[in-house]
């Protein structure tokens, strides 16, 4: 026969199991909020990125303005 196997297992009281159980979603709560703080921040200076892209292209038809007038001018 098998033996019994309810006897290898250390006795752990309901209060040691509650507070694993509190311990684990606190540390999944943990997890969660951070991967979100990323995602935001990641957002955030992706945002900023495209903002600066959209700048260099409207200055870089500026530049490119002002050289064909100074290219036009009289020597």
């Amino acid at each position: 026969m098998l033996p019994d196997r309810r006897d290898e297992h250390p006795q752990q009281s309901w209060r040691q199991l509650r507070r694993r159980a509190f311990t684990l979603v606190l540390l999944e709560l943990v997890l969660v909020l951070g991967g979100v703080g990323l995602f935001k921040s990641l957002s955030c200076a992706l945002q900023a990125m495209d903002h600066s892209l959209q700048l260099v292209h409207r200055n870089g038809l500026k530049v490119l303005g002002l050289l064909g007038m100074l290219l036009s001018l009289p020597y």
